[in-house]
């Protein structure tokens, strides 16, 4: 009878247990879906790795840890996923994939060349970057890894990023010994100039919505921020000071635009609100924080939500065990 008594209590206890994961997971999937967050490459750890953090700065982790150079972070449509460049196997810079969820890696290129500056399609199918091998020409390469296409339709473009509805692909492209903004089918046809200015244009991203275009532009001696139409035409200059801001990336909800700076004397992340011009100082660290990347609008959060729900449920088990 005793034994009888046992094992229905250790029911009565492995039932509460799951009632208890049941309800964490609920609590989980509650509080997932996020626009927060920002990855970013910096050196702070020794050498350049893809980390990731809060909006405001909280809550830094590093996403991969390998002695060498990993860089240029962007989020998969649904947030579960990171593609960045890294040379941790061989000289060659290649494109990789890192699971949020399990930590896990996915090699994408093997080819040679440079292959730099990744961005996801819409539908997550593809990945587009730039191959600096024979020029510099932008390929595109199923996400799950393969042989790659060539469809830049000249040397020296890079940056690329999709359009937020997948129709056009926006880039960074030699014109008259400079370089302007372009954007062009997903098949390389029909590329379009977007600026046409002196300076060099570089680090194009789209706002979410599909109907601006930031960028980097080198003025007065430095590099600034700037918007323009994403059909061309009118141009809105976002920041100005004596020492260079690069790399935009927009908020999820197109309020904000993060991008590198220097001026505070090394290479720090800040946001300026684009309505009242007020600035937020992201990251502050000795060490160089550049590339700023914000989760897609929807994306979810598996990090650190999911590993605390599976190490949860591993010490619940556990305690139900003894």
């Amino acid at each position: 009878m005793r034994l009888g008594h046992e094992s229905a209590d250790r029911r009565r206890c492995w039932l509460t247990t799951a009632l208890c994961v049941v309800a964490l997971a609920v609590a989980c999937v509650a509080d997932a879906k996020v626009d927060d967050r920002i990855a970013f490459t910096s050196d702070r750890n020794g050498n350049f790795e893809v980390h990731v953090m809060d909006a405001d700065g909280d809550s830094v982790e590093a996403l991969t840890h390998h002695p060498e150079w990993d860089s240029d972070p962007t989020w998969s449509p649904s947030g579960l996923e990171v593609a960045f460049s890294s040379n941790r196997i061989g000289d060659w810079l290649q494109i990789w994939v890192v699971d949020l969820v399990t930590g896990g890696l996915r090699r994408v290129t093997e080819e040679p060349g440079e292959h730099e500056d990744p961005a996801w399609s819409p539908d997550a199918r593809s990945i587009v970057f730039r191959n600096w091998d024979s020029g510099g020409y932008l390929h595109t390469v199923d996400a799950a890894g393969g042989q790659s296409n060539r469809i830049s339709p000249g040397v020296s473009d890079g940056a690329p990023m999709w359009s937020p509805d997948g129709l056009r692909i926006v880039y960074s492209g030699r014109v008259r010994g400079g370089l302007q903004i372009f954007t062009v089918d997903p098949d390389g046809a029909d590329p379009v100039i977007v600026t046409d200015d002196e300076g060099n244009e570089v680090h194009p991203v789209w706002s979410p919505d599909g109907s601006r275009i930031a960028y980097s532009a080198f003025l007065d001696g430095a590099a600034d921020i700037l918007v323009a139409d994403a059909t061309g035409g009118a141009v809105e200059r976002v920041t100005k000071h004596p020492d260079s801001e690069w790399e935009p990336a927009w908020s999820p909800d197109g309020s904000e635009i993060a991008f590198s700076t220097e001026r505070d004397g090394n290479s720090e992340i800040y946001a300026i609100d684009l309505d009242s011009g007020e600035l937020r100082n992201i990251t502050r660290h000795p060490s160089l924080d550049i590339q700023p990347a914000w989760a897609k609008p929807g994306a979810f959060r598996p990090v650190p939500t999911l590993r605390s729900f599976l190490t949860t449920w591993g010490r619940l088990r556990g305690a139900s065990a003894r």
